[in-house]
């Protein structure tokens, strides 16, 4: 893959080539198998995306005209606009166009789908609504690949990531696997049930291998453990035997921002 931003996402194979340097338009992909991948882009307002210039897409795509009904009828089922194929695209919300770009591109059955920035402007429903649509087409079997700076936005849709900075791939793999990498030792905060306990709880601490670092604060106490799964479970098992009582016990996970500057230098393409 070649990209021009910092983070994209993808869900299987395929090759794909995008862009030049400077955000300029995606050009036409080429997906798994050989299939054309689709990079939809809202087209300009004299051309309305879907559901009025269904029928002009379709014959665009080559979609047989005895088909082309149906399908277009499907396509604004699946991106939830059936109730809309009447509307002018023109008073859609910003959400609704998103999806009436994607309704457009889905018209020939694409199997790759490339999205640049699909969340950029959305308000909280409407992102919410354009992620869950997105985990329906990578449920029928899609690849498709993020360009995103919202970072957040990808760690919550995506299960492979990659890290560009100035052309160059710097990180990519399973988004667990990169988080997991930058952990050097483990954190976890425990949330006592009685603010008493804590002298106990960190003396406790202190004297077992692989601590770090303790440090308390009122009926919470964090700590940085360089340990794997089962002493994780062995340690649970001594609060319990010191009769030490907690609320919560959780581990701090490392989040897709920290790992992006952690990685990235602040380099410029």
């Amino acid at each position: 893959w070649v990209w021009t931003s910092p983070a994209f996402c993808g869900r299987r194979g395929g090759a794909a080539r995008a862009g030049r340097p400077g955000g300029s338009p995606l050009a036409v992909l080429i997906g798994a198998g050989g299939r054309r991948a689709a990079a939809p882009r809202c087209p300009a307002p004299a051309l309305p995306a879907l559901p009025g210039g269904g029928r002009f897409f379709g014959a665009a795509y080559k979609i047989p005209r005895l088909k082309r009904q149906t399908v277009i009828r499907d396509v604004l089922e699946l991106t939830d606009l059936g109730s809309k194929k009447n509307d002018q695209v023109s008073a859609f919300s910003r959400g609704m166009k998103q999806r009436a770009c994607l309704a457009k591109t889905l018209l020939h059955d694409p199997k790759v789908l490339i999205l640049d920035e699909p969340a950029s402007g959305l308000d909280p429903r409407a992102r919410i609504e354009f992620r869950e649509l997105l985990r329906e087409l990578q449920r029928m079997g899609k690849t498709i690949i993020v360009s995103s700076h919202i970072l957040t936005e990808l760690s919550t849709m995506c299960n492979t990531v990659g890290i560009i900075e100035a052309g160059k791939l710097i990180a990519a793999g399973a988004v667990e696997d990169i988080l997991k990498g930058l952990r050097a030792t483990r954190k976890f905060v425990v949330e006592l049930l009685n603010a008493s306990d804590t002298s106990r709880v960190t003396g406790l601490l202190e004297h077992l291998n692989g601590i770090q670092s303790v440090e308390a604060d009122g009926a919470e106490v964090r700590f940085s453990f360089d340990a794997v799964d089962t002493d994780i479970a062995e340690l649970i098992e001594r609060f319990v035997a010191e009769k030490a009582r907690f609320t919560s016990f959780r581990e701090e996970m490392v989040d897709l921002e920290t790992a992006f500057m952690t990685l990235t230098k602040g380099k410029l393409a």
